[in-house]
């Protein structure tokens, strides 16, 4: 919510007055008579701070409002500057045009003053940039030619990039040295109204007037709306001259607002644009550039793909982290500097202003960044100069906070000093005995889960038990509701059943979900009681302390900044997920006997294959598609672990053969091969079908045993004929020895099933008790949950463990030593109540201090 303009002034006042009573702080902490505590080098700070506080003391009083216009070179500052102004006073030209910063302010009347460094600035600033470069040669900037120049700078290693500009800094003041001469230590020159579009340009844009130029103030009447700016049209951020670069960095830090200029036709930013806001991320005072930054996208009416090209420019100030993502959308503006001075020329009807409109813009775009400026100027300057002055306070009392503890030590015995080992042995010593206790409390719960694996445990008596068929049973209602439809038709049975098992599985799916994530976390947030334990038993915490819960609620803090990198509710989530929710929608939310069921288990074969090896009775010589819980979620069958379908009907088939034949199989003969692939052939019929081919023998004859030869082989005309039947029945298909697990033998299993509404209940019931039986115990087998859940609570200490090495730690430790240590800092009190009173100097120091707040 913005504060009132009423509420603003009165904020300002209130600022303005608290700033003074804290200049005449600072004034009074600097007389002589305590520079036998305060030394020079505090004294010297005390001034900065004093400097700083009395500018921004002018900047309150006279509501100051710096704005600096910068960009790319010809982007269209001075275009943009002399739009806002309303004069065409700065150059405008395609070239570089721009070689000396500029500010522009309010004045009754149109004029501009120059001023020019003196000799002395002049050759200071000259030496300044031969010492960036390396050279020490102090012969003065009058004297230096290029052939000295070069001399100089062969001794030098290869320039950098940035050395580079400052030697072509320097070559061209050589270059123009005569005409710099001659203006040099010239006194201020003044220009009024026509003559700020002639002669006052030449001082902007042409090297050999502007490089002896300190600085240019131009004053317009058009600024009555913004009184109180001033506003900076600065070289560019590509300007190949090192000074202008610095002059513009120093210009933005300097300022309360900045506008940045960019090319609503080209949008992209180039390097130099990109790195020279990377070179000044934040102003002296620690304010972010970005923070007080305003983007003007001109040029907007030959743009031909103007929205396009805002969205580029959106997202360019977000990717380089230009300026932050919520400001962008309301401080970018776009429009036409060109456009506003066509009209404060009178042109009310030119090409530009009709491109901005068909363009879909209400206008040239000043009117609106102004109107911005001032809701900035009122709003939220004036809470960054409360910022900055409450800095310089928070600075005044650091110092003198170690003013007083220097002077306390050196005065007052060993009272700090002892409070000091106190605090250096509390962190020596809490390490270790906070590191062994979290080793400790890691062993106690790796243990606990190893023997009693409680969170199955829980999931099995609360997660699992919770999915029963009498509470998600099919109601009479729900079928009687079915009734009343008309389910002679084609598949409305099939989609009543299909539909009624979709609002089931949501309302089972996600309750079983939450009720797992939910038990797994709670015994994740008992660990970390475990841990917050270890860390009040390392720091001897009891509950009788004065400060128990104070401390308690500060390690928790501690404790989760330090190991709250996975959120254990999301971890948990995906793992139950990963292994329940194939199996709940293939019971659940898919038909029994309907194609579909197959269709999913087929599709995540895979998956179900993993799952059914995870069962309680490992045989490892059953193969994957043999195991009973496929059989239990396709055909509601239960089957024998050691034991399929197939095997029983071998066993049978076996029996059966061997009563007709009165001969004993043997295995691996070839009668036995062909009643096993007989067998596997027919999962559900084997022996009805070997009935038909059992009549079709011949009738078996008792031999005579004296009549056979000692050793002779007797064949059996009964087992060469089963023999020949059976090897007849398993040519007729392509695969004799095909699974049940197949869609075909899935279709053939159910082709005489019919399915009907009476039976819908009692499938989907039946579908929740193996889907119960499967959860508790292949699910769980497969989660084995206890061992992520050791993974989190061992990734918690191991870096809690780290963390007591890190500035992390010393840091908790030194907010909180004075609780910590409160017992024995009061027994440190108690045993100095009588030492001499502290330095009188300080006291005053503090009476000060204490007035001022």
């Amino acid at each position: 919510m913005l504060i009132r303009k009423d509420e603003l002034s009165m904020n300002r006042e209130e600022t303005l007055e608290r700033l003074s009573s804290e200049i005449s702080c600072v004034q009074k902490l600097l007389d002589t008579k305590y520079s036998e505590v305060i030394e020079i080098s505090y004294q010297q700070k005390l001034r900065e701070i004093l400097k700083k506080m009395t500018f921004f003391q002018e900047k309150l009083k006279n509501n100051t409002f710096e704005i600096s216009i910068v960009g790319l070179e010809k982007s269209g500052k001075s275009t943009f500057a002399n739009a806002f102004m309303g004069n065409d006073v700065l150059p405008t030209k395609d070239a570089r045009c721009t070689y000396t910063a500029t500010s522009i302010r309010f004045g009754t009347e149109n004029d501009a003053q120059v001023d020019f460094y003196s000799d002395a600035q002049f050759n200071e600033e000259f030496h300044r940039k031969l010492n960036l470069l390396g050279i020490e040669n102090p012969q003065h900037w009058s004297e230096w030619s290029k052939e000295l120049l070069d001399k100089e700078t062969e001794q030098l290693p290869p320039l950098r990039s940035e050395q580079k500009n400052i030697y072509n800094d320097i070559l061209e003041i050589i270059t123009n040295r005569s005409s710099i001469q001659n203006l040099i230590g010239s006194e201020s020159l003044h220009f009024v109204n026509h003559e700020l579009e002639t002669e006052v340009k030449e001082y902007i844009e042409n090297p050999a007037k502007a490089l002896a130029v300190k600085e240019i103030v131009i004053r317009s009447d058009k600024l009555s709306a913004m009184r109180n700016a001033i506003i900076y049209d600065v070289p560019g951020f590509d300007s190949p001259t090192q000074l202008h670069k610095d002059q513009t960095r120093a210009w933005m830090k300097k300022s309360d607002a900045v506008i940045l200029i960019v090319n609503a036709d080209r949008p992209s930013f180039n390097d130099s644009l990109v790195q020279f806001f990377e070179s000044v991320d934040k102003d002296d005072d620690g304010i972010s550039i970005g923070e007080k930054l305003f983007v003007f996208a001109n040029r907007a009416d030959i743009a031909t793909t103007l929205q396009d090209n805002l969205q580029r420019i959106r997202e360019e100030l977000q990717n380089y982290r230009i300026m932050p993502t919520a400001l962008i959308a309301q401080r970018l503006t776009a429009g036409s500097a060109r456009a506003r001075i066509e009209l404060d020329n009178g042109n009310t009807q030119s090409a530009i202003l009709q491109s901005l409109k068909e363009k879909g813009l209400a206008g040239d775009g000043i009117d609106t960044i102004r109107s911005l400026l001032e809701d900035y100027n009122n709003t939220v300057r004036l809470q960054v100069m409360q910022q900055r002055i409450a800095n310089l306070k928070e600075n005044v009392l650091a110092l003198f906070s170690e003013l007083r503890q220097e002077n306390q030590i050196d005065g007052n015995s060993s009272i700090e000093l002892q409070m000091d080992n106190l605090v250096d042995e509390l962190k020596r010593t809490a390490r270790q005995r906070i590191h062994n206790a979290l080793a400790e409390c890691r062993t106690q719960i790796v243990q606990q889960c190893k023997e009693n694996k409680p969170i199955t445990d829980k999931v099995r008596k609360n997660a699992i038990q919770s999915i029963d068929p009498v509470r998600y049973q099919i109601t009479e209602d729900e079928i009687r509701r079915a009734q009343y439809e008309e389910l002679s038709g084609a598949g409305v049975l099939e989609r009543f059943d299909a539909s009624i098992r979709d609002s089931k599985f949501t309302a089972m799916y996600e309750e079983f979900i939450d009720n797992v994530v939910h038990l797994a976390v709670e015994e994740y947030r008992e660990s970390e009681k475990k841990i917050l334990t270890a860390f009040e038993s390392g720091l001897e915490l009891t509950p009788s302390h004065p400060f128990f819960k104070e401390l308690e609620k500060a390690l928790k803090k501690y404790i989760s900044e330090q190991c709250g990198k996975i959120a254990p509710e999301g971890y948990y989530n995906s793992l139950i997920r990963r292994y329940s929710r194939s199996l709940f929608e293939i019971l659940i939310s898919t038909p029994f006997g309907n194609i579909a069921r197959y269709k999913k288990f087929d599709d995540d074969r895979r998956n179900f294959y993993s799952i059914s090896l995870f069962t309680d009775e490992e045989n490892p010589q059953i193969q994957p598609d043999k195991q009973s819980m496929h059989y239990q979620i396709l055909f509601h069958q239960q089957i024998n672990s050691n034991n399929d379908p197939q095997s029983n009907s071998l066993n049978d088939a076996i029996v059966k053969v061997e009563s007709v034949t009165n001969e004993v199989i043997a295995v691996n003969s070839p009668l036995y091969h062909n009643l096993q692939n007989f067998c596997e052939k027919h999962p559900n019929n084997a022996l009805a079908e070997l009935d038909t081919l059992l009549a079709q023998l011949p009738p078996v004859e008792t031999a005579n045993a004296n009549a056979i030869p000692l050793f002779a082989i007797q064949e059996n005309p009964a087992v060469t004929k089963l023999n020949q039947l059976l090897e007849h029945a398993l040519q007729e298909s392509p695969n004799s020895a095909e699974s049940q697990l197949t869609e075909r033998a899935y279709a053939q299993f159910f082709q005489n099933y019919r399915k009907t509404i009476e039976k819908i209940p009692s499938e989907f019931n039946q579908d929740v008790c193996i889907l119960k039986n499967i959860l508790n115990e292949q699910v769980m087998n497969a989660v084995s949950i206890e061992i992520p859940f050791l993974d989190l609570v061992k990734q918690d200490i191991i870096s809690l463990q780290k963390s007591l090495e890190t500035a992390a730690f010393t840091s908790f430790i030194n907010m909180e030593k004075a609780h910590i240590l409160e017992e024995k800092y009061n027994q440190l009190n108690a045993e100095n109540e009588n030492r001499k009173r502290r330095l009188e100097i300080i006291r005053e120091i503090d009476r000060i201090l204490a007035a001022e707040d």
